[in-house]
């Protein structure tokens, strides 16, 4: 049936009544059609009660969008079966990233956005080729990361020498599916790379896949929110505002289709949870970027940013308080020696001893750095003269007691 319907609408003159005559063979086919043109997805001011009649109201291409989507769904029901391939999960995603194209495509009106619902239905069917012809062994692949991440292609090429958009436009150019579905299919993990003809297309089904990984709560949800942002802004000149609000709609609108398809979503958390969620990620992002930026990378302790910073607040702390601050220089003497004679590989694990060694003596009661090179430095808060001469006693001997390997 889809087969025919596709080989119609390559037809610029093909009447509504062939198409409806056509559809209306399969009965089944033609009952979810209406199904689903009188559900709120399509929101019809008055009830349709035939397929010509969802014809002349949606036109051509919905319905075309329907047909591909209900027999790409009802002719993979087997698909993962004997292998730990989760296929509602699967679909899940497909769902929801073929709802919120559809739903970007309405906001932005950059493409057809049912052709962007179909589209983003059809984007991941190189994963269920794959699963079908090697199944344990793809599935092994995709379960060594997080399904739909952009990190899917590497490992795949890496395992199997191929990746699932390759084998899904292949396959849909064997079916002769529309060059745009093509182009979305090859394209998703690479937009850069499409046609100016399908761009807008590709970049609308992206959107969808990045808020699908906001609203799956993806371990990569911040992330995805961030870029979807950043993609709107960059890509259509303008972001989406109530972002909240669309997401409700999304998960909405997709349960309904789930219905529609016969299928079980993967619960997804709230919207309110989704933001919260995303938020607090995001947090973790900025305190993880600060860390990063804050220490160093070779030794692990505080970098010369961390000690200047650490410096200024704890002499601000005793000048107030009138305690003392202690700061301790430690440089390690001949080490360009070291780099010379063994190699600055060599060279690097005696800093990182040093580093670790001055930690061990410090502990708690101080802070330690890398002031540059082969020099450190460490901050002592509230210690008297002695106390500071003995610490960096301790450090030296520690030092000098034993060589590093």
């Amino acid at each position: 049936m889809a087969v025919r319907v596709l080989e119609l609408t390559r037809d610029p003159d093909v009447s509504l009544k062939a198409m409806a005559e056509i559809v209306e063979q399969d009965q089944a086919l033609a009952g979810k059609i209406l199904r689903t043109v009188n559900s709120s997805f399509y929101g019809l001011a008055q009830p349709c009660g035939t397929v010509s009649r969802a014809l002349n109201y949606l036109g051509l291409n919905t319905v075309k969008s329907l047909v591909l989507g209900f027999s790409l769904v009802d002719s993979t029901n087997a698909v993962g079966e004997g292998t730990q391939f989760d296929l509602q999960d699967h679909w899940s995603r497909c769902i929801y990233g073929a709802v919120s194209a559809r739903i970007i495509g309405l906001r932005f009106r950059r493409c057809d956005p049912d052709e962007a619902f179909t589209a983003s239905l059809f984007q991941d069917v190189g994963v269920l080729a794959a699963v079908t012809a090697l199944g344990k062994e793809y599935v092994q692949v995709l379960q060594d990361g997080e399904p739909g991440d952009d990190q899917q292609t590497a490992r795949e090429k890496a395992a199997l020498q191929f990746d699932h958009t390759t084998v899904g436009a292949a396959l849909a150019e064997k079916w002769r599916l529309p060059e745009a579905y093509v182009s979305v299919i090859r394209y998703h993990h690479d937009p850069d790379a499409a046609p100016s003809s399908a761009l807008q297309l590709v970049r609308t089904s992206v959107l969808g896949r990045l808020a699908t990984g906001v609203i799956m709560k993806s371990r990569f949800a911040a992330d995805c929110q961030s870029r979807f942002d950043a993609y709107t802004r960059e890509w259509f000149g303008q972001e989406i505002s109530e972002i909240d609000q669309v997401f409700s709609e999304i998960r909405s609108a997709a349960r309904e289709v789930a219905k529609l398809f016969d299928q079980e979503l993967t619960e997804a958390p709230s919207a309110e949870a989704l933001m919260a969620e995303a938020q607090e990620r995001s947090i973790e992002l900025q305190i993880q970027s600060e860390r990063e930026s804050t220490t160093d990378g070779l030794t692990g302790v505080g970098n010369r940013r961390r000690f200047d910073e650490r410096l200024k607040a704890l002499f601000e702390q005793a000048s107030e308080q009138g305690t003392s601050l202690a700061v301790i220089l430690c440089d390690g003497d001949r080490f360009k020696l070291v780099n010379d004679t063994h190699g600055h590989q060599a060279g690097d694990e005696v800093l990182r001893e040093i580093g670790a060694r001055l930690s061990r003596v410090v502990g708690d009661r101080g802070e330690v750095f890398r002031y540059g090179g082969e020099e450190f430095t460490v901050l002592l808060s509230d210690v008297s003269l002695d106390e500071a001469r003995n610490m960096a006693e301790r450090m030296r001997e520690a030092m000098a007691s034993k060589p590093v390997d």
